[in-house]
């Protein structure tokens, strides 16, 4: 309104774009309003630049907590080892090429199909896209802690013989060495 304030329902559409999840709960809607008030140093009922500023912050630390605590949780219930972790943090970055961050279906698909073919044809299509909907968000695509568990449930159905498939072959032993 060119006055270098944001009004309240601008302020509530910006952060709706900004936490969308915010809107779906009473604790979230409660949190987000708590960040206003705390930003609002004035307590005009506007916020300023600064004032602004200070509330991206919040926002920003809001939802990097909340990513950390489900990347956590995931890391605890799928009981992965820290060498599988990191492997899959990899795989996840190097397919994970939009710019939301998240694993897409289809890159799902792709990285799935360079290790077995059950992840190709229309039969293995509905079969990884029930498992990814069992773990992601409502959309068809899945954050780092929800790939985690759509990898822990293939794995333990050893979905398309992922297993054998994904199996590193054993270290020669200094014996193996001298044979061959």
């Amino acid at each position: 309104e060119n006055q270098g304030l944001i009004a309240k329902r601008q302020l509530r559409r910006l952060l709706l774009d900004c936490v969308p999840q915010a809107e779906k709960s009473q604790a979230g809607r409660e949190q987000i309003a708590q960040m206003v008030k705390e930003s609002d140093a004035d307590r005009s009922g506007s916020i300023d630049f600064q004032e602004f500023l200070l509330l991206m912050r919040l926002v920003s630390n809001r939802c990097s907590r909340e990513r950390l605590a489900k990347e956590r949780a995931a890391v605890v219930a799928t009981h992965f080892s820290v060498r599988e972790l990191r492997e899959f943090r990899k795989v996840f970055k190097s397919y994970a090429t939009n710019s939301s961050g998240d694993m897409s279906f289809e890159e799902l698909q792709s990285m799935l199909g360079s290790i077995t073919r059950a992840a190709q044809g229309a039969r293995g299509s509905q079969e990884l896209l029930e498992v990814l909907r069992r773990y992601s968000r409502g959309d068809d695509g899945v954050d780092f802690p929800e790939f985690l568990h759509v990898m822990r449930d293939l794995v333990a159905q050893n979905w398309g013989n992922i297993n054998s498939l994904t199996a590193k072959p054993a270290e020669p032993t200094p014996e193996v060495d001298a044979l061959l």
